[in-house]
């Protein structure tokens, strides 16, 4: 998943906001400290920068700015939970689910 953003964003932002739609989801996982962890790797945005969220199986969820690695979630039950901040029952957002999906 790519996200372009258009003006500036907090790092607290990112980590305030995945939180709460892990929880909202159901899905915030047992082990805090690797999500801490992960989520201590925000860094703040500016208009033009690009995060990117990759899963590999063999290799876990890698979180990229500008193309450059932050951080990196082995354990893959924490990695699908994350993606339901985007594709969960609810979403951040449904008409990006759908978007996302190819359902719209």
């Amino acid at each position: 998943m790519l996200f372009r953003y258009e003006r500036n964003i907090p790092a607290h932002a990112f980590t305030e906001s995945a939180e709460a739609l892990l929880r909202r989801n159901q899905t915030l996982p047992a082990n805090t400290s690797a999500l801490r962890q992960f989520h201590s790797s925000y860094r703040d945005v500016a208009a033009g920068d690009l995060y990117r969220l990759e899963y590999q199986a063999d290799e876990g969820l890698r979180l990229l700015l500008n193309d450059q690695e932050l951080s990196r979630l082995r354990e893959e039950p924490l990695a699908h939970a994350y993606f339901g901040i985007w594709l969960g029952r609810r979403p951040f957002d449904e008409a990006l689910k759908q978007r996302l999906l190819g359902l719209d």
